[in-house]
Protein backbone atom coordinates (compact mmCIF):
# COMPACT_ATOMS: atom_id res chain seq x y z
CA UNK A 1 0.00 0.00 0.00
CA UNK A 2 1.10 3.47 -0.72
CA UNK A 3 0.61 6.63 0.68
CA UNK A 4 1.80 9.79 -0.26
CA UNK A 5 3.49 12.13 1.33
CA UNK A 6 1.07 15.00 2.03
CA UNK A 7 -1.45 12.52 3.35
CA UNK A 8 1.28 11.11 5.84
CA UNK A 9 2.36 14.64 6.95
CA UNK A 10 -1.19 15.97 6.85
CA UNK A 11 -2.23 13.05 9.48
CA UNK A 12 0.67 13.68 11.57
CA UNK A 13 -0.36 17.19 12.26
CA UNK A 14 -3.86 16.47 12.75
CA UNK A 15 -2.21 14.08 15.07
CA UNK A 16 0.26 16.50 17.20
CA UNK A 17 -3.39 18.90 17.36
CA UNK A 18 -5.35 16.07 18.57
CA UNK A 19 -2.88 15.93 21.26
CA UNK A 20 -3.67 18.80 22.89
CA UNK A 21 -7.45 19.01 22.64
CA UNK A 22 -9.17 20.31 24.13
CA UNK A 23 -6.19 23.09 24.29
CA UNK A 24 -7.36 26.46 22.70
CA UNK A 25 -3.98 27.76 22.69
CA UNK A 26 -2.57 27.77 18.48
CA UNK A 27 0.17 25.78 17.98
CA UNK A 28 3.22 27.27 15.72
CA UNK A 29 4.05 25.35 12.92
CA UNK A 30 7.18 25.16 13.02
CA UNK A 31 6.71 23.35 16.79
CA UNK A 32 4.21 20.95 15.20
CA UNK A 33 6.81 20.40 12.33
CA UNK A 34 9.48 19.58 14.93
CA UNK A 35 7.47 17.19 17.03
CA UNK A 36 6.11 15.16 13.94
CA UNK A 37 9.01 15.59 11.74
CA UNK A 38 7.54 17.30 9.07
CA UNK A 39 9.58 19.72 6.31
CA UNK A 40 8.05 23.19 7.56
CA UNK A 41 7.16 24.51 4.34
CA UNK A 42 5.29 21.34 3.14
CA UNK A 43 3.56 21.61 6.89
CA UNK A 44 2.27 25.03 6.20
CA UNK A 45 0.64 24.02 2.45
CA UNK A 46 -0.75 21.27 4.57
CA UNK A 47 -2.27 23.29 7.83
CA UNK A 48 -3.56 25.88 4.95
CA UNK A 49 -5.36 22.80 3.25
CA UNK A 50 -6.86 21.55 6.78
CA UNK A 51 -7.99 25.08 7.28
CA UNK A 52 -9.90 24.98 4.07
CA UNK A 53 -11.56 21.87 5.09
CA UNK A 54 -12.79 23.09 7.87
CA UNK A 55 -10.33 21.05 10.36
CA UNK A 56 -8.23 23.81 12.70
CA UNK A 57 -8.33 27.45 12.66
CA UNK A 58 -5.13 29.73 12.51
CA UNK A 59 -4.64 33.11 14.72
CA UNK A 60 -2.38 35.62 13.51
CA UNK A 61 0.41 37.16 15.13
CA UNK A 62 3.45 36.38 17.29
CA UNK A 63 1.24 34.22 19.50
CA UNK A 64 -0.47 32.78 17.19
CA UNK A 65 -0.76 29.38 14.99
CA UNK A 66 -3.11 26.47 14.11
CA UNK A 67 -5.56 25.01 16.85
CA UNK A 68 -8.12 22.23 16.21
CA UNK A 69 -11.57 23.05 15.73
CA UNK A 70 -13.53 19.50 15.44
CA UNK A 71 -13.26 16.88 18.22
CA UNK A 72 -10.64 14.14 17.48
CA UNK A 73 -13.73 12.04 17.94
CA UNK A 74 -15.47 13.66 14.38
CA UNK A 75 -12.32 13.20 12.35
CA UNK A 76 -12.14 9.88 10.41
CA UNK A 77 -9.06 8.65 8.92
CA UNK A 78 -10.80 7.83 5.83
CA UNK A 79 -12.08 11.36 5.36
CA UNK A 80 -8.16 12.07 5.59
CA UNK A 81 -6.93 9.62 3.50
CA UNK A 82 -9.65 10.66 0.38
CA UNK A 83 -9.23 14.50 0.96
CA UNK A 84 -5.54 14.23 0.56
CA UNK A 85 -5.25 11.99 -1.76
CA UNK A 86 -6.02 8.39 -0.91
CA UNK A 87 -3.90 5.36 -0.56
CA UNK A 88 -3.03 4.74 -4.26
CA UNK A 89 -3.82 1.37 -4.36
CA UNK A 90 -5.19 2.14 -8.00
CA UNK A 91 -2.47 2.71 -10.41
CA UNK A 92 -2.01 6.33 -11.03
CA UNK A 93 -2.94 5.89 -14.81
CA UNK A 94 -6.55 4.13 -13.83
CA UNK A 95 -7.03 6.61 -10.74
CA UNK A 96 -8.54 9.37 -13.80
CA UNK A 97 -10.88 7.04 -15.43
CA UNK A 98 -11.97 3.53 -14.52
CA UNK A 99 -13.09 1.33 -17.82
CA UNK A 100 -15.93 -1.01 -17.28
CA UNK A 101 -14.22 -3.80 -19.24
CA UNK A 102 -10.83 -3.08 -17.64
CA UNK A 103 -11.07 -6.07 -14.54
CA UNK A 104 -7.98 -4.65 -12.84
CA UNK A 105 -9.35 -1.51 -12.83
CA UNK A 106 -12.14 -2.53 -11.57
CA UNK A 107 -10.66 -4.92 -8.70
CA UNK A 108 -8.31 -2.17 -7.83
CA UNK A 109 -10.89 0.51 -6.97
CA UNK A 110 -13.26 -2.60 -5.38
CA UNK A 111 -10.01 -2.73 -2.66
CA UNK A 112 -9.63 0.92 -2.67
CA UNK A 113 -13.35 1.36 -1.45
CA UNK A 114 -13.03 -1.69 0.84
CA UNK A 115 -9.69 -0.21 3.14
CA UNK A 116 -11.45 2.93 3.32
CA UNK A 117 -14.67 1.75 4.43
CA UNK A 118 -12.53 -0.44 6.94
CA UNK A 119 -10.48 3.43 8.26
CA UNK A 120 -13.69 4.94 8.52
CA UNK A 121 -13.83 3.09 11.56
CA UNK A 122 -10.42 4.54 12.67
CA UNK A 123 -10.96 8.28 14.37
CA UNK A 124 -8.68 10.69 15.64
CA UNK A 125 -9.32 9.85 19.25
CA UNK A 126 -8.62 6.20 18.88
CA UNK A 127 -5.24 7.30 17.31
CA UNK A 128 -4.12 9.76 19.89
CA UNK A 129 -4.76 6.98 22.34
CA UNK A 130 -2.75 4.76 20.49
CA UNK A 131 0.00 7.37 19.99
CA UNK A 132 -0.70 7.95 24.33
CA UNK A 133 -0.33 3.85 24.31
CA UNK A 134 2.73 3.60 22.87
CA UNK A 135 4.28 6.59 24.90
CA UNK A 136 3.69 4.49 28.32
CA UNK A 137 5.11 1.34 27.01
CA UNK A 138 7.99 0.96 28.81
CA UNK A 139 10.89 -1.47 27.10
CA UNK A 140 13.19 -2.85 28.80
CA UNK A 141 16.59 -4.54 27.66
CA UNK A 142 19.04 -7.14 28.97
Amino acid sequence: MKISAKTEYACRALLELCLTWPNPIPRQAVDIALKQKIPTQFLTHILIDLKSLGYVASTRGQAGGYCLIIHPREIKLSHIMRQFGGLGLVPEEKQAKVYKEDVMSLIWSQVNEAVLKSLDEINFEDIVLRSQQQLQTVSFEI
